[in-house]
């Protein structure tokens, strides 16, 4: 799964600032990271991406059938816990 779509599901930007990353991205050469770009452009934490990136690196080395069996769960579960971060470190 691509990480425009992971952070989607995320919750934590949504379609058009994808697209707007991924029309952006299209422009440039090189090329930056799209996680590199929804920081730099306030729409995404760092935490927030380094939680997303690992959660593609799990995602990708599950095996198809595992994947396709688990991946709503690790969406859910990573939104849950990043969710609770945010509150955290809103509340301080």
């Amino acid at each position: 799964m691509d990480l425009g779509s992971i952070l989607i599901r995320l919750c934590l930007v949504d379609r058009d600032d994808v697209a707007k990353a991924l029309e952006r991205q299209a422009e440039e050469t090189p090329k930056r990271p799209i996680g590199k770009m929804l920081v730099e452009a306030g729409k995404l934490e760092s935490d927030q991406l380094l939680a997303a990136l690992a959660l593609q690196v799990r995602l990708k080395s599950k095996s198809r059938k595992e994947s396709m069996e688990a991946t709503s769960q690790l969406l859910e579960r990573a939104r849950s816990e990043l969710m609770a971060r945010m509150k955290r470190a809103n509340s301080k």
